[in-house]
């Protein structure tokens, strides 16, 4: 047999498709931009982007979500994550771009486990408590920041903020 140094997982690619809803419900979810829903709810593989067409789009979060990176684009009208309970793991990269609005309070983990995995959050201020763990490098691009009295916790890796701004 072959012994393989390394494996590479295949990352699929989810966006947030019609209209404002729950993230586990799997009709709001496609593999393309603007596609056909029913993809199914991403997992911690998936490059998931959650943008608005046009107007205000309210994505629900409850219990526990798990993603390779996100990306939630309000360039074309405001994006808002709501919730008050759960977990949200993001393996890789975190992007807010646009007229963001992070209501979601749960706790935000971000587990890169290699590599380094960028934060750009274009000092957009994130509701919930954000914890570093899995031992990877996170590259602040933005400042970063959390509304009220939250918690940030670095429980294993390295955080680079490059000479910007973190608000704990």
């Amino acid at each position: 047999g072959a012994l393989l140094a390394g494996t590479t997982c295949a990352q699929a690619t989810r966006f947030w498709v019609g209209g404002n809803g729950d993230w586990n419900d799997p009709g709001h979810w496609s593999t393309a931009q603007g596609g056909p829903a029913g993809a199914g709810i991403p997992d911690r593989d998936d490059a998931v982007t959650i943008a608005s067409a046009s107007g205000e789009l309210v994505v629900w979060m409850s219990g526990e979500a798990e993603v390779g990176r996100l990306m939630v684009e309000g360039s074309h009208g405001a994006v808002t994550l709501e919730g008050a309970q759960g977990r949200l793991r993001i393996a890789g990269d975190l992007s807010l771009q646009g007229s963001v609005n992070w209501r979601y309070t749960g706790t935000i983990e971000l587990t890169a486990r290699d590599g380094i995995a960028e934060l750009d959050l274009r000092g957009m201020p994130l509701a919930g408590d954000m914890r570093f763990s899995g031992g990877g490098t996170w590259s602040m691009k933005s400042a970063s920041g959390f509304a009220g009295d939250r918690a940030l916790e670095l429980r294993s890796g390295t955080l680079v903020t490059n000479g910007v701004m973190l608000h704990a």
